[in-house]
């Protein structure tokens, strides 16, 4: 036997078994056993009132502790085993044909059987090639993973694609995930996790940064944001934070940015693109942008893209509106959900948790759907330096509102912008006689 992987802590262990002879099988206590059958006809294990088949290509779940005698069917078997303690974690293997998601937060072990594969990190890109007859394993802290066949230089197809006849597997994949997520254990049966179809779209906004105190302009017809700091709008970048999760637990295949505005607010959408989105959408206009003409736009971009999801900030900072999620929703006559603090997508539905007043309701819709965000949703990442490189190299395309077919006009003047009215110091009372008198007479509220 050749130990593949194994936890410190006894919880779990993957290894490689060559099995030459009829006999017991080894017990393990507390354990639920995978077996897969690697070469060789399999193998059958009886323990007087039970039988398990391990057959070539099909893993099998057993227990561990049992008194097992094995029996070769037709001569050696070579199979791969992943054990681990009930009640602490679920064990996986599965055969790869096609490229395959894991979730993150799981022990995983790859072993390439013919060809070569990639596997690759969801969040950041980074990749490793994996050659035939060679194992590699992600630590149970790592993140999502991508593991695909590599392709043939020349051609541009799979390696190890036979257009005549049934497909060679070109790896086998371990998987150790703790009880506590349990999430490839629900989706058991649908292993391995292929990739997904669906695309999500997040708007963002450019907007004067939180922590700049803003000024009115001198003639009161709006703010003053010339040499002010801008930024993307804290709420939006919770929504293209969710996004970005949607993706990287394998919900979304592609994550589209889309802004309204001037020519700098492309670096609005490069902060997007570093954050995790795949490509950006850019609806260039100098025109002021009133909360209906921002959804007429976005409806537009939705109908170009045909994204299943768009997520949106519950609202902007700047004007405080809260008013284009539900536009746009009234427009694509989609089901919406707004102020979200959790989003869950389950097959073609996505439960949203939504704050309310004084509690929190749970609402269900179909999608495509609308979603705007509130701040409990997720804390934003820190975007790190490599990430706003590769920003620079994904595609951010330019329209014009013209070009799909909206009048940008506002529809409604501002008539006059002012600051908001001095608010009286505090004063301290010398006694209770004093503020009684005080909140009677003068603020008179008693």
């Amino acid at each position: 036997m050749r130990m593949l992987a194994e936890d410190v802590d006894g919880g779990w262990r993957i290894s490689l078994a060559d099995v030459e002879r009829d006999g017991p099988y080894s017990r393990f206590a507390g354990m639920t056993r995978v077996s897969l059958v690697m070469q060789g006809a399999g193998v059958t294990l009886d323990e007087g009132t039970t039988r398990v088949e391990l057959q070539p290509g099909r893993p099998s779940e057993y227990d561990g502790g049992t008194t097992w005698q094995a029996t070769l069917r037709d001569g050696p078997v070579i199979k791969l085993n992943a054990m681990a303690a009930r009640g602490r974690y679920h064990a996986h293997i599965t055969l790869l044909y096609e490229t395959t998601y894991v979730q993150a937060g799981c022990f995983v072990l790859v072993v390439t059987l013919c060809g070569s594969c990639i596997v690759s990190a969801t969040d950041s890109g980074d990749a490793i090639v994996l050659d035939a007859a060679h194992v590699a394993t992600r630590l149970a802290d790592g993140p999502a993973l991508e593991i695909a066949p590599s392709r043939d230089e020349d051609t541009g197809k799979v390696s190890n694609e036979a257009p005549t006849q049934a497909p060679a597997p070109y790896g086998a994949l371990v998987i150790i995930e703790p009880v506590s997520r349990g999430w490839h254990a629900a989706h058991a049966d649908s292993l391995p996790i292929r990739k997904a179809c669906m695309k999500v779209m997040a708007a963002v906004k450019r907007v004067v940064d939180y922590n700049v105190k803003v000024r009115v302009k001198a003639d009161q017809t709006g703010v003053d944001i010339g040499n002010v700091k801008m930024s993307m709008n804290p709420f939006d970048e919770i929504a293209i934070e969710a996004a970005t999760r949607l993706k990287e637990a394998s919900h979304a295949s592609d994550v589209i940015a889309v802004t309204c505005g001037p020519t700098q607010s492309a670096e609005t959408l490069r902060t997007a693109l570093a954050i995790g989105a795949d490509r950006a959408l850019h609806i260039q206009t100098d025109v002021e942008l009133q909360p209906l003409a921002v959804a007429k736009l976005l409806k537009a971009a939705v109908e170009r893209e045909q994204p299943q999801l768009v997520i949106l900030g519950k609202q902007a900072i700047d004007d405080d509106a809260g008013q284009t999620g539900q536009l746009l929703a009234a427009l694509l006559d989609w089901p919406q959900a707004t102020f979200a603090s959790a989003i869950e997508i389950q097959g073609n539905t996505v439960t949203v948790t939504r704050e309310v007043d004084g509690g929190f309701e749970v609402i269900e819709l179909d999608l495509p759907a609308i979603v705007t965000t509130d701040l409990r949703l997720n804390e934003p990442r820190y975007v790190t330096l490599p990430s706003i490189m590769k920003a620079k190299k994904k595609p951010l395309d330019i329209l014009t509102p013209a070009e799909l077919g909206v009048d940008p006009a506002p529809r409604l003047k501002t008539l006059k912008v002012v600051e908001p009215a001095a608010r009286k110091a505090g004063v301290r009372v010398p006694d209770v006689a004093t503020l009684i008198d005080k909140l009677r007479n003068e603020a008179k509220v008693i």
